[in-house]
Parts: structure tokens; sequence; C-alpha cells
């Protein structure tokens, strides 16, 4: 059972939490809306391009080494690879 300290500072920190998700959001919806009309730029275009970029996934490389290892590093968002395996690809 929480004390009251702890349910006040569980309620502070909902509260806090709320509050910056929500200044983030109005922050970037703004910031979307001036480049909206600087660029000429459908806002809706741009708000769903943000959202998309949002949505990536990132996997750790598939690549295995000479050694039989898995490559530790992260994938290119959206790609299976590595950057380093991807630019050693690209030089073959």
């Amino acid at each position: 059972m929480e004390t009251k300290i702890e349910e006040f500072i569980s309620h502070i920190n909902e509260i806090v939490e709320t509050s910056v998700r929500k200044f983030i959001e109005h922050r970037i919806d703004t910031l979307l809306q001036d480049m909206s009309k600087k660029y000429n730029i459908s806002y809706e275009q741009l708000s769903e391009d943000y959202k998309n970029s949002c949505n990536v996934k990132i996997s750790k490389c598939t690549v295995t080494t000479t050694l039989g290892h898995t490559c530790k590093y992260d994938a290119i968002p959206n790609e299976t690879i590595c950057r380093k395996h991807y630019n050693k690809r690209m030089r073959m």
C-alpha cells in the first residue's frame, strides 16, 4: 500500500508527464504550421509525414560475420542492415 507521500509524488509525476507531453505536441504542431506557411506545403501533408517518420522501426543488423556472430549495430531505419554493412556493400 502506498503512503500518502508516495501517492502525492505519483500524482505529481502524472501531472508533469501529461503537461510535458501536451506542451511537446503543441510545439510540434506549431512548428508544422510554421513550416507549412514558410515552404508552401500543406499542413496535412507535413503532419502525415511527421507521424509516419515517428513510426519508424529500428531493429538490429541481420548480417552474420565471418566468425558466425550477428552484427551488434542497429539497422538503418526501415532496413535490415546497419550503416557499416550498407556502405561495405556499396563499395563492392
